[in-house]
C-alpha cells in the first residue's frame, strides 16, 4: 500500500489499466478483440435443439401409435356389436317370421362372421404381440409379431364385404314389396343413406 502512495497519479492510473500479470510465455494477450466462441456456441445449441426435438418426436410418435393400438383393441367389439345391431334390426323389419329363408341365412352369416372376425381380431391385437409394447414401440428388441398388414387387409375385406352385405340385404326386401316404384326408390333411398 505504501508503494502505491509513492507513485504519481499517471502512473497509479497505467497501473490500473495494464494487466495484473504479465501472460505465460508464448501468449500474446488479446483485450482488443478476442477470440469469439459465438459461432461454435450456435453450433452446439443448435445441435442440442435438434437432438431434443427429435426425441420429442419420437415420444410423441410412439403415444400417438399408443392411442392408435388402444383403439384398434376397441375396434373389433365395437363394431361387432354395431353392425349386429343394423343386422337384427333388419332381420326384425324384414324378417319376423324367418321367411323368406334366404334373406334370414344371409342375415345370420353376416352376424356370425363378423363376430367371429371381432373375436379373432381382438384376440391376435391383444396377444398377437410379445412382449405388448411392441404394438406401439418399434423400438423394442427381441420381439415377435405377427403380419399386421395382412391381419389389417383381412380385416378390410371382411368389413368391405360386410358393408356391402348389410347395404344389399335390406334392399332385396324393400323391392320385393308390393308398392309403386316410387316408394320403392324413395325407402331404398333411406336404406341407402347408411352407405355415406
Amino acid at each position: 500500500m505504501a508503494q502505491l502512495a509513492s507513485l504519481t497519479p499517471q502512473q497509479r492510473q497505467s497501473l490500473f489499466d495494464g494487466p495484473a500479470l504479465p501472460p505465460p510465455p508464448g501468449v500474446i494477450p488479446q483485450f482488443d478483440q478476442p477470440p469469439d466462441l459465438k459461432s461454435l456456441s450456435m453450433g452446439f445449441e443448435t445441435t442440442g435443439f435438434l437432438l431434443a426435438t427429435i426425441a420429442l418426436c419420437i415420444r410423441m410418435v410412439r403415444l400417438i401409435l399408443q392411442y392408435f393400438y388402444i383403439g384398434a383393441v376397441l375396434y373389433g367389439p365395437a363394431i361387432v356389436s354395431i353392425r349386429s345391431s343394423i343386422i337384427l334390426q333388419y332381420l326384425q323389419i324384414f324378417v319376423p317370421n324367418k321367411k323368406p329363408f334366404n334373406i334370414y341365412l344371409t342375415a345370420q352369416i353376416l352376424i356370425w362372421v363378423n363376430v367371429v372376425f371381432g373375436i379373432i381380431y381382438t384376440f391376435l391385437m391383444l396377444f398377437g404381440f410379445s412382449p405388448r409394447q411392441k404394438a406401439w414401440d418399434p423400438l423394442v428388441e427381441g420381439a415377435s409379431e405377427f403380419d399386421m398388414l395382412g391381419l389389417h387387409v383381412a380385416g378390410g375385406a371382411i368389413v368391405a364385404a360386410s358393408d356391402l352385405g348389410a347395404l344389399v340385404l335390406p334392399q332385396i326386401s324393400v323391392w320385393q314389396l308390393q308398392m309403386t316404384c316410387q316408394k320403392k326408390f324413395q325407402i331404398s333411398a333411406i336404406f341407402l343413406v347408411g352407405a355415406l
